[in-house]
């Protein structure tokens, strides 16, 4: 399913000056509307050939909702930003929304993605590593899982802090557990920069306790923009929600719950990939 997009043109930069030059970057967005159903694809797609930097997407209204995609596509004459939603093991019967984000740079000397596929398994969890080339740093991320029938939470994490060059993707399986087999690929954005103190990561986290939803927002140092982000809640919380704050954000909040039941404690961390 393939959204009407919504393009704007704003005029700031979301990396480093000399890397992605002022007024480059479009906002592309896609939404599935509200309306019932067990799964949701959407795709934000860039235009006029500019290469994808930044992506967020969020559900709305719905409960028992899994976030297993949030990849960015390298397209042969166009890039995009997809993410998929469905329903874990217990499903809804209500409507609910899926809202996509794509940040497109018309300028982004070096670009380059990066995917890395684990290997399969039937583990509780499951982690890959994907690593920019020497002389380019992460400016966005992203991840999917590859089998999981909505039992198996995507989380993404930036590692690093000045200069980061690697991201991880990773699968935890729900509290029940999920008998299959699957795997977990995740997409690391590389640009080429002009100095490692241009890209920085920061990340913010929740206490850990048995709030059922949990909101934490990461926010750039001061005279730096948002060009990527990444989310992680652990088991038995599932994210649901990683946004930018506004067409030239400077921070990136994310959301999970708990919808199992559960009484166990549990936390939220959300990461903001950051440049001048």
């Amino acid at each position: 399913m393939v959204a009407a997009a919504i393009v704007q043109t704003i005029g700031v930069t979301p990396a480093a000056a000399a890397t992605i030059p002022v007024g480059s970057v479009q906002v592309v967005t896609a939404t599935s509307g509200l309306t019932p159903g067990s799964s949701k694809t959407i795709t934000a797609v860039c235009t006029s050939a500019r290469p994808f930097v930044l992506g967020g997407g969020f559900t709305t209204t719905g409960t028992h909702i899994v976030v297993s995609e949030l990849q960015p596509i390298d397209g042969a004459s166009v890039d995009s930003y997809r993410v998929t939603a469905g329903f874990d093991e217990v499903g809804t019967s209500g409507s609910w929304n899926l809202l996509v984000y794509a940040y497109c740079s018309s300028t982004a000397p070096g670009w380059q993605l990066v995917p890395v596929t684990s290997t399969t398994t039937s583990n509780s969890f499951n982690q890959v590593i994907a690593t920019c080339p020497s002389g380019k740093a992460v400016v966005g991320t992203g991840g999917r899982i590859n089998g999981g029938a909505g039992q198996v939470e995507l989380v993404t994490q930036g590692i690093g802090s000045v200069g980061p060059n690697r991201m991880s993707a990773g699968g935890l399986e729900d509290i029940t557990g999920f008998s299959g087999s699957w795997s977990v690929t995740g997409y690391a954005v590389c640009v080429t920069y002009t100095s490692s103190l241009d890209i920085r990561l920061v990340s913010n986290q929740t206490a850990s306790d048995n709030t059922i939803t949990k909101n934490v927002t990461a926010t750039c140092p001061s005279g730096m923009r948002l060009t990527g982000s990444a989310i992680w809640a652990s088991v038995p919380g599932n994210a649901i929600n990683l946004r930018p704050n506004n067409s030239s954000p400077t921070n990136v909040a994310a959301t999970a719950r708990n919808d199992s039941g559960s009484g166990s404690g549990w936390d939220l961390i959300t990461y903001a990939l950051c440049a001048v």
